[in-house]
């Protein structure tokens, strides 16, 4: 599939190292369509540690909290 009929990726979280929550947009590259970017929350570390902060993310069958406290997907290594 060429890369400019890629879907715009969503619900990404990012360790905020200065602990403020912040939502934003960054340009991805390569872009996958002219103007696209991925939407973004930055979180604290305290609130990585948390499966609800993650919005949309399946924590019964995909995701999995691993042994460093942050999400991890089922079946891979940390």
């Amino acid at each position: 599939m060429p890369l400019s009929r890629h879907p715009v990726m969503g619900d990404c979280y990012a360790l905020n190292e200065e602990n403020k929550k912040q939502t934003g947009t960054a340009p991805i590259s390569p872009t996958p369509a002219t103007g696209s970017t991925n939407t973004y929350t930055n979180v604290s570390a305290s609130d990585m540690a948390i499966p609800a902060t993650f919005l949309n993310w399946d924590f019964t069958s995909v995701w999995e909290m691993g042994a460093s406290g942050l999400p991890k997907l089922q079946g891979l290594p940390e």
